[in-house]
Order: structure tokens, then C-alpha cells, then sequence
């Protein structure tokens, strides 16, 4: 069973979090917005952050989720067949800022179940005030996890075409798409 809590609400349980720091594939900087970070965005409502606990009370990961746009030229719409306005090409995003398992709570369902937490929040949102897309800038290392999830390539800042930022990629999901995407994960079983 996972417990889900703001991060406003409990942030003594953040000091606890870990990376594999031996692993250069690790993002030592998701480890880093969780503790130096998140809850000043959290509070000053720049960033909406969610912690997930199992029922020991253990803090297993995080996503952090904000507001943002999303240039869709018009191939890009005609190729996925995305029925979206023809007078513009910027259209309203939320982010998946960041999304962090502790490295105990690694390769056992949590990133998955995590990611589907944040596109079900995302969902909710875009349902009550409009929102086309889901967008994240992925770590090399992750992009194989969102793409199996249904991410796509794309240019997620509005005034570049840039699908490749420093060692970031940037992907994106259609929140129409999200019935063939979202189903319930399954954790793995641990000995």
C-alpha cells in the first residue's frame, strides 16, 4: 500500500531520500530538489510536489509536477493525428518537473506507479481548467521508461525547436492519448 502526502505536510521524512551516487546514470540533482528545493516551490505554489510512502512509513519516491507550454508545429499535429487549434501552435502543458524512487525502492514497480500517480494528477487538472499535454525533460537514462509509457519526442519549450537540451530530452504526451497509456502498475514482489 502507498501513502501519498504534500511535501508541506511532512518535510522531516525528506532528509531520508537517496540516489545511487556510484552511478553515473543517477541524477544526483533529483536528490537535491527534493532536499534543498521542493518545499520552498511547494509553498510559494511553483510546483505542486507529492511524496509516496509505503506502510512502514518509509519514503519510497516523489514527483514534483508545474505549469507550462508546448509548441506542436502543424506536421507534428498531422503525424499523430492530434485534433488541436489550427490558429496556434503553443498549447498548454503541465511538466513532470522531476520524479525520484529511493535507491532502496529501485527495479520494484515504484517508478511506474509514480509516473501513473502524476498523469492521473495531471489528468485531474487538465479536466477542470483545459490542458493538452504532459511534458517531462528526461535524463538520457529515462527516456526508454517515458517512451514505453507513451512520451514522444518533442520541442517542449515554446520559443525553441530544441528536442535535445544539455542531457536532457524533451517528450511529450497527448492527454487524450492517456486511456491507451494509463493502466494500473503492478509491483513487483521483493524477497
Amino acid at each position: 500500500m502507498l501513502l501519498d502526502a504534500a511535501v508541506i505536510d511532512v518535510p522531516e521524512y525528506i532528509e531520508r531520500f537517496a540516489v545511487d551516487k556510484s552511478d553515473e546514470a543517477d541524477e544526483l540533482d533529483v536528490e537535491v530538489y527534493l532536499k534543498e528545493l521542493a518545499l520552498m516551490h511547494h509553498r510559494q505554489r511553483t510546483t505542486h510536489t507529492r511524496l509516496f510512502f509505503n506502510d512502514t512509513g518509509e519514503l519510497i519516491g516523489y514527483f514534483s509536477v508545474l505549469a507550462d507550454l508546448l509548441k506542436v508545429g502543424k506536421g507534428k499535429r498531422a503525424d499523430r493525428q492530434w485534433d488541436l487549434d489550427s490558429q496556434t501552435d503553443i498549447f498548454p502543458a503541465i511538466k513532470i518537473h522531476y520524479i525520484g524512487v529511493d535507491v532502496r525502492y529501485r527495479k520494484q514497480g515504484y517508478g511506474a506507479l509514480l509516473l501513473a500517480e502524476a498523469i492521473l494528477l495531471c489528468k485531474d487538472v487538465a479536466d477542470k481548467m483545459g490542458c493538452n499535454f504532459i511534458t517531462v525533460e528526461a535524463k538520457q537514462s529515462a527516456v526508454g521508461f517515458f517512451r514505453k509509457y507513451g512520451f514522444d519526442y518533442c520541442a517542449r519549450d515554446p520559443y525553441s525547436a530544441l528536442v535535445v537540451k544539455g542531457n536532457n530530452t524533451n517528450l511529450c504526451l497527448n492527454i487524450r492519448d492517456l486511456a491507451a497509456v494509463v493502466e494500473e502498475p503492478k509491483l513487483e514482489e521483493t524477497a
